[in-house]
């Protein structure tokens, strides 16, 4: 399913190389198949980008995937934005577009 394009296969593609299961640990190739899934709609593999970039320093990039993942209801990327907020690194507008961003997706569901 994943070679079709099934954002969710390779999700799990991805952490199988993550994790090492069935396959050799290896973490160039997870970072490229969470791209994929990222791209072809997986909201958690989209979190999952905000936070890599987060912890390499781009937070601008890292907040870009969080509010796409946030308009399609991802739970975690809300927490992420929220502690940016607590923090100081998101304003008070920011935090409260993805607030509503995420609550209308959560009532489209």
């Amino acid at each position: 399913a994943a070679e079709l394009g099934d954002c969710f296969a390779q999700h799990r593609v991805a952490i199988s190389y993550f994790l090492g299961k069935g396959v050799e640990k290896d973490k160039e190739k997870f970072w490229r198949h969470l791209v994929v899934s990222a791209k072809g709609g997986s909201v958690l593999s989209r979190a999952c980008l905000g936070a890599r970039e987060y912890d390499k320093g781009n937070h601008f990039l890292a907040y870009k995937h969080w509010r796409i993942s946030i308009a399609a209801g991802c739970d975690e990327s809300l927490r992420f934005i929220e502690c940016e907020f607590d923090e100081g690194r998101v304003t008070k507008d920011e935090y409260g577009a993805a607030r509503r961003d995420y609550q209308k997706a959560r009532d489209e569901m």
